[in-house]
């Protein structure tokens, strides 16, 4: 939850300078979609991470 409450913050931190509204929301909408890209790929990470050791663990350490 912090990690959103800090990037929640770094997005308020922001004082954007756009004339064009909607050139503002699609630049938004692409780091939006970038972040989210992130956020999928680290979780997918861990996950693969998770099942390798949980697969590993219980080998003996001379099959390792």
């Amino acid at each position: 939850m912090t990690k959103d409450k800090e990037l929640e913050e770094l997005f308020l931190a922001q004082k954007p300078h756009f004339e064009d509204s909607a050139e503002f929301m699609q630049k938004l909408t692409k780091r939006l979609e970038a972040v989210e890209f992130i956020k999928q790929y680290q979780e997918r990470t861990i996950r693969r991470y998770r099942i390798v050791t949980s697969v590993l663990l219980p080998l003996p350490s001379s099959l390792c």
